[in-house]
Parts: structure tokens; C-alpha cells; sequence
């Protein structure tokens, strides 16, 4: 049941904190109720069976990596009626990657939001028509994103927008960007030429560290979270 829900919303702290404790109970008593009777961390009966620990996955873990798939579904427009009204209220044609993160926002939205810095590295878009590819928020080639180098101001200069696609500025294999701009991004005129297949859509995959591509699934964002957490607490 918890899994269903752990899908749906972003579990609160106290409720994650009670299902783990019940958790624990039933491992050590086989009850409940009763407490004060565990005989080794949490954290570590936690671990994979391959470093000592029992596999048990944490269920705040589990919480963020199932709620990544409505990342991933945002992305890549599912169809679904909740995608469907964010893009449309929530979005409203802009990048998932830009939006601000308001504090009136629902809990659920801001968690959201505030996941997008560890997933962007790995959620890719490969380039095919460039159509619905954003030319400055979305992850299609190693220097991305290219907002990093270029303002909204010196954007909206030339012309363009901050809801500019790739297919915008990739033409013939090569790119149309402003002459002005050979002098003070010069990143851009080095970018390698793509090609774009006029009747191929762009799709989003997950790229690991490694450059390797592979199947969207929540069982490697379970991974990633649980590298990320080690990464900060340091090696057991």
C-alpha cells in the first residue's frame, strides 16, 4: 500500500519515519508496537546483501525515485491527463528545467522541482526533428545547458526566446547562430553539427556518468539515490 501511495505524492518526513519504525519492529520482535530491541543500525541493515546489509530499501529512497517517473513523464509528454494540465498550467510552454520554484506551490510540485539538479545530468534528449527540444535548458549535448553561457537579455536581443527550440537554430547540419555572438560565446560556433532527421521526434533517455544510455525505470534512480547518499555521508 505504501508503495502505491509512495507513486502518487511525496511521502511527509513523519510518515516515512512511522512506516520505517513498524518496519523495524517486525524485523527484530515480530511486533508492532514494541521498541528499543534493535540490534544493528538501520542504515546498515539497509545496505545491499553484497556490503552486509538485508536489501531492505529505504522507503524515503523508493518515495524519490518512483516520483522521478512524473519527471520523466513531464519530459516526454505521456499521455495522461496530469501531464497534460501541467504542461498546460504549470509549464505553459516553458522548459520543466526553468520553471521557478514558488513557495505557495503544492508540496508535491516543489518536490518536484527541487529534485531537477540531481536529475539533469542524466536525463539526455536525443535530437531528432529538434521540434520540441529546448535550445537553452535542455540537456542534448555535453555544454549544455547552453543558458549557462548565454543571458536572457543578449537572447532576447537577437531575436529569440528563452522557449527557443533546437530545430530554431540547427539548419542543414549546420548552426544559425547571430555573427554577433562569434566573439562572446564562442562555445556555441564550436558545437559539433547534429543531425537532424526531419521525421524523427526527439526523445528523452537516461545517460549514466558513463555515456551509456539505457532504459528509463525507477530501479536506476533507486541506484543514483542511494550513490548520492553515500557520496554525502561518505563510504561506510
Amino acid at each position: 500500500m505504501h508503495t502505491y501511495w509512495a507513486s502518487i505524492f511525496m511521502l511527509p518526513a513523519s510518515i516515512t519515519k512511522e512506516l520505517e519504525l513498524r518496519m523495524k519492529c517486525f524485523l527484530w520482535s515480530h511486533e508492532i508496537e514494541v521498541r528499543g530491541k534493535s540490534k544493528v543500525a538501520w542504515k546498515e541493515v539497509c545496505l545491499p546483501k553484497s556490503e552486509g546489509g538485508l536489501g531492505i530499501k529505504r522507503i524515503s529512497k523508493v518515495n524519490k525515485s518512483l516520483m522521478a517517473f512524473h519527471t520523466y513523464s513531464i519530459l516526454t509528454s505521456r499521455r495522461s491527463l496530469w501531464v497534460e494540465w501541467i504542461q498546460i498550467y504549470r509549464l505553459k510552454n516553458r522548459s520543466f528545467w526553468e520553471v521557478t520554484c514558488h513557495q505557495n506551490a503544492t508540496w508535491t510540485w516543489r518536490k518536484l522541482l527541487q529534485s531537477r539538479p540531481l536529475l539533469r545530468q542524466f536525463l539526455w534528449t536525443k535530437v531528432g526533428n529538434g521540434e520540441k527540444t529546448f535550445l537553452w535548458h535542455d540537456t542534448w549535448c555535453e555544454e549544455c545547458p547552453l543558458s549557462r553561457y548565454v543571458s536572457p537579455r543578449n537572447i532576447a536581443r537577437e531575436g529569440m526566446t528563452m522557449c527557443s527550440k533546437v530545430s530554431d537554430v540547427c539548419q542543414q547540419g549546420g548552426w544559425d547562430w547571430p555573427d554577433a555572438w562569434r566573439d562572446l560565446f564562442p562555445v556555441l560556433f564550436q558545437l559539433q553539427p547534429l543531425r537532424v532527421v526531419s521525421n524523427r521526434s526527439d526523445a528523452v533517455i537516461w545517460r549514466n556518468s558513463n555515456g551509456n544510455t539505457k532504459q528509463y525505470s525507477a530501479k536506476i534512480v533507486w541506484v543514483l539515490f542511494g550513490v548520492e547518499e553515500i557520496f554525502i555521508r561518505g563510504p561506510m
